[in-house]
Protein backbone atom coordinates (compact mmCIF):
# COMPACT_ATOMS: atom_id res chain seq x y z
CA UNK A 1 0.00 0.00 0.00
CA UNK A 2 2.23 2.97 -1.19
CA UNK A 3 -0.91 5.93 -0.81
CA UNK A 4 0.30 6.60 3.00
CA UNK A 5 3.52 7.82 1.13
CA UNK A 6 2.09 9.22 -1.39
CA UNK A 7 -0.12 10.98 1.07
CA UNK A 8 2.15 11.96 3.60
CA UNK A 9 3.93 13.68 0.35
CA UNK A 10 1.12 15.47 -0.92
CA UNK A 11 0.69 17.17 3.51
CA UNK A 12 4.22 18.34 3.69
CA UNK A 13 4.73 19.12 -0.06
CA UNK A 14 8.27 21.24 -0.67
CA UNK A 15 8.47 21.32 3.18
CA UNK A 16 10.07 18.71 3.77
CA UNK A 17 11.30 14.71 2.16
CA UNK A 18 9.52 11.55 3.00
CA UNK A 19 11.71 8.55 3.61
CA UNK A 20 10.79 5.12 3.50
CA UNK A 21 11.55 2.70 6.31
CA UNK A 22 12.50 -0.31 6.73
CA UNK A 23 13.88 -3.04 8.42
CA UNK A 24 16.58 -5.36 7.21
CA UNK A 25 16.48 -9.26 7.65
CA UNK A 26 18.84 -8.61 10.56
CA UNK A 27 16.48 -6.14 12.79
CA UNK A 28 14.16 -8.99 11.75
CA UNK A 29 15.41 -11.61 13.53
CA UNK A 30 17.00 -10.14 16.03
CA UNK A 31 14.29 -8.48 17.61
CA UNK A 32 12.53 -12.35 18.07
CA UNK A 33 14.81 -12.72 20.64
CA UNK A 34 15.98 -10.71 23.87
CA UNK A 35 19.10 -9.26 23.95
CA UNK A 36 21.03 -11.80 25.72
CA UNK A 37 19.87 -14.62 23.50
CA UNK A 38 20.30 -12.77 20.54
CA UNK A 39 23.97 -12.15 20.87
CA UNK A 40 24.81 -15.96 21.88
CA UNK A 41 22.64 -17.04 18.96
CA UNK A 42 24.47 -14.80 16.47
CA UNK A 43 28.14 -15.72 17.91
CA UNK A 44 27.50 -19.21 18.47
CA UNK A 45 25.70 -20.39 16.30
CA UNK A 46 26.20 -18.92 12.55
CA UNK A 47 24.62 -21.13 10.02
CA UNK A 48 21.20 -21.50 11.87
CA UNK A 49 21.79 -17.53 12.59
CA UNK A 50 21.96 -17.23 8.77
CA UNK A 51 19.17 -19.61 7.87
CA UNK A 52 16.20 -17.35 9.89
CA UNK A 53 18.27 -14.21 8.40
CA UNK A 54 17.93 -16.07 4.65
CA UNK A 55 14.40 -16.83 5.21
CA UNK A 56 13.48 -13.21 6.49
CA UNK A 57 15.35 -11.79 3.29
CA UNK A 58 13.58 -13.42 0.63
CA UNK A 59 10.04 -11.79 2.18
CA UNK A 60 12.51 -8.62 2.59
CA UNK A 61 13.89 -8.16 -1.02
CA UNK A 62 10.32 -9.11 -2.64
CA UNK A 63 8.87 -6.50 -0.65
CA UNK A 64 11.93 -3.77 -1.47
CA UNK A 65 11.73 -4.89 -4.93
CA UNK A 66 7.72 -3.77 -5.02
CA UNK A 67 8.10 -0.77 -3.38
CA UNK A 68 11.07 0.70 -4.92
CA UNK A 69 9.63 -0.24 -7.94
CA UNK A 70 6.14 1.29 -7.19
CA UNK A 71 7.79 4.65 -5.75
CA UNK A 72 10.87 5.02 -7.49
CA UNK A 73 13.27 8.49 -6.65
CA UNK A 74 12.54 8.30 -2.46
CA UNK A 75 14.81 8.39 0.26
CA UNK A 76 15.05 5.25 2.24
CA UNK A 77 16.51 4.24 5.61
CA UNK A 78 17.32 0.90 6.59
CA UNK A 79 17.08 -0.09 9.93
CA UNK A 80 18.83 -3.19 11.73
CA UNK A 81 22.72 -2.93 11.11
CA UNK A 82 23.60 -1.21 15.22
CA UNK A 83 22.88 -5.09 15.83
CA UNK A 84 26.38 -6.38 14.22
CA UNK A 85 28.31 -3.67 16.09
CA UNK A 86 29.61 -3.41 19.16
CA UNK A 87 29.23 -4.08 21.83
CA UNK A 88 26.48 -6.60 20.83
CA UNK A 89 28.63 -8.24 17.96
CA UNK A 90 32.51 -8.07 17.09
CA UNK A 91 32.72 -6.05 13.70
CA UNK A 92 34.03 -8.74 12.24
CA UNK A 93 30.43 -10.00 11.90
CA UNK A 94 28.98 -6.81 10.41
CA UNK A 95 29.73 -8.08 7.03
CA UNK A 96 28.39 -11.60 7.68
CA UNK A 97 25.44 -10.43 8.50
CA UNK A 98 25.08 -6.84 7.30
CA UNK A 99 26.47 -6.36 4.10
CA UNK A 100 25.52 -9.73 2.79
CA UNK A 101 21.77 -8.87 3.85
CA UNK A 102 21.91 -5.10 2.78
CA UNK A 103 23.71 -4.60 -0.81
CA UNK A 104 21.48 -6.47 -2.80
CA UNK A 105 18.44 -4.62 -1.20
CA UNK A 106 20.40 -1.50 -1.55
CA UNK A 107 21.17 -2.47 -5.44
CA UNK A 108 17.64 -2.65 -6.15
CA UNK A 109 16.38 0.79 -4.41
CA UNK A 110 18.86 2.67 -6.62
CA UNK A 111 18.46 0.48 -10.10
CA UNK A 112 15.06 2.68 -9.20
CA UNK A 113 16.89 5.88 -8.40
CA UNK A 114 16.34 5.56 -4.89
CA UNK A 115 18.55 7.23 -2.02
CA UNK A 116 19.29 4.31 0.53
CA UNK A 117 20.42 5.36 3.39
CA UNK A 118 21.30 2.69 6.77
CA UNK A 119 20.64 3.58 9.86
CA UNK A 120 23.19 2.56 12.51
CA UNK A 121 23.48 3.78 16.13
CA UNK A 122 26.45 3.34 18.79
CA UNK A 123 30.05 2.43 18.22
CA UNK A 124 30.00 2.32 14.14
CA UNK A 125 34.02 3.79 13.76
CA UNK A 126 34.80 0.31 12.90
CA UNK A 127 32.52 -0.83 10.51
CA UNK A 128 32.49 2.28 7.88
CA UNK A 129 34.21 0.53 5.87
CA UNK A 130 31.60 -2.17 5.59
CA UNK A 131 28.88 0.57 5.83
CA UNK A 132 30.07 2.42 2.66
CA UNK A 133 31.03 -1.20 0.89
CA UNK A 134 26.56 -1.77 0.90
CA UNK A 135 26.60 1.17 -1.48
CA UNK A 136 23.98 3.65 0.55
CA UNK A 137 24.50 7.12 -0.16
CA UNK A 138 24.16 8.29 3.88
CA UNK A 139 24.34 7.23 7.29
CA UNK A 140 22.60 8.16 10.34
CA UNK A 141 22.99 9.29 12.98
CA UNK A 142 26.57 9.27 13.56
CA UNK A 143 27.18 9.11 17.30
CA UNK A 144 29.99 11.06 19.36
CA UNK A 145 31.10 9.44 22.62
CA UNK A 146 29.56 8.23 25.01
CA UNK A 147 26.58 7.05 22.69
CA UNK A 148 28.82 5.97 19.92
CA UNK A 149 33.04 6.33 19.25
CA UNK A 150 33.27 8.65 16.22
CA UNK A 151 33.04 12.24 15.76
CA UNK A 152 31.60 14.03 12.82
CA UNK A 153 35.03 15.81 11.98
CA UNK A 154 36.62 12.02 11.57
CA UNK A 155 33.36 10.60 9.18
CA UNK A 156 33.53 13.98 6.87
CA UNK A 157 37.01 13.85 6.46
CA UNK A 158 37.05 9.67 5.51
CA UNK A 159 33.79 9.14 4.40
CA UNK A 160 31.93 12.97 3.40
CA UNK A 161 32.81 11.97 0.08
CA UNK A 162 30.78 8.84 -0.03
CA UNK A 163 28.12 9.24 2.26
CA UNK A 164 25.91 12.21 3.46
CA UNK A 165 25.85 12.50 6.89
CA UNK A 166 22.73 12.93 9.60
CA UNK A 167 22.87 12.87 12.86
CA UNK A 168 25.53 13.98 15.88
CA UNK A 169 23.28 16.18 17.84
CA UNK A 170 22.41 14.32 21.04
CA UNK A 171 19.07 14.14 22.13
CA UNK A 172 19.87 14.54 25.63
CA UNK A 173 22.07 17.42 25.09
CA UNK A 174 19.25 19.47 23.66
CA UNK A 175 16.99 17.79 26.46
CA UNK A 176 19.32 18.45 29.31
CA UNK A 177 21.46 21.05 28.28
CA UNK A 178 21.73 24.88 29.81
CA UNK A 179 21.04 27.29 26.55
CA UNK A 180 24.54 28.80 26.81
CA UNK A 181 25.97 25.49 26.79
CA UNK A 182 24.41 23.77 23.77
CA UNK A 183 25.23 26.61 21.55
Amino acid sequence: DIYPVLNAEKEIGDSGIVAIDIADPLCEVAELFDMGDYTVMAMTEPLLFHKALGKVFEIIIKKVEAIARALPNRLWRICGPEYACPPYLPPKLFKEYVVQYDKPLIEIIKNYGGFPRIHCHGRIKEVLDDIVSTGCIGIDPVEPPPHGNVSLVYVRKNYGDKLVLFGNIELADIENMETHEFE
